[in-house]
Order: C-alpha cells, then sequence, then structure tokens
C-alpha cells in the first residue's frame, strides 16, 4: 500500500513539474511572440 501511495504522488508530482514547465516555456514563447 505505501509502494502505491509512493508511486501516485511520484506520478503527481511529475505531472505537475512536467505541466509548470510547459506553462513557464508558454510563457517565455508568448513574450518572444509580442
Amino acid at each position: 500500500m505505501s509502494n502505491y501511495f509512493k508511486a501516485s504522488v511520484f506520478s503527481l508530482a511529475s505531472c505537475s513539474i512536467i505541466s509548470c514547465f510547459l506553462s513557464a516555456t508558454d510563457f517565455a514563447l508568448y513574450n518572444l511572440c509580442i
């Protein structure tokens, strides 16, 4: 059960990090286009 919890927390953290990175990249590209 603890392994499942660790896996779900890790996947959630990696997903949030990836989405944060993508949003930051989109923001930078948006500023470059202006």
